[in-house]
């Protein structure tokens, strides 16, 4: 599960997706989270200043694309991921960079849903100690 052996800025960025959606259906699957809403947001491109803390051959592109206007303003996503959240019922859901349901989000199996909760909280406990 961890990426020791295949590690890339692009893997690491689909595991965290995958994983963020298994831990999410995790959770809404413990009883005592039956009343409690849960989002996966995916607001795509956004024109922040995140791009000045990336190494150099990162960094030059994602300014210069958001110099060319790449992505929507902050004030702009947060308007559609509040959108989002205030549609949201009990349960989970995935949004994208609209605030709008992503369509045909397959639904894990809980067995691998749980591996991933465990691995997670294994990984966390293990940093803490560190």
């Amino acid at each position: 599960m961890a990426l020791k052996n295949n590690y890339s800025f692009l893997a690491a960025a689909n595991h965290a997706m995958a994983f963020t959606d298994l831990v999410i259906q995790y959770l809404v699957s413990q009883p005592e989270n039956a009343n409690v809403s849960f989002i996966h947001a995916s607001p795509g491109s956004v024109r922040t200043k995140i791009a000045n803390g990336l190494p150099i051959y990162l960094r030059v592109p994602a300014k210069a694309l958001r110099a060319l206007g790449w992505g929507i303003s902050p004030e702009d996503c947060a308007e559609f991921m509040i959108h989002g959240i205030l549609g949201t019922e009990k349960g989970w859901r995935c949004i994208d960079e609209k605030g709008e349901t992503v369509p045909n989000k397959e639904v894990s199996n809980e067995e691998m849903s749980k591996k991933v909760w465990e691995h997670t909280c294994e990984i966390i406990f293990h940093t803490a100690q560190l």
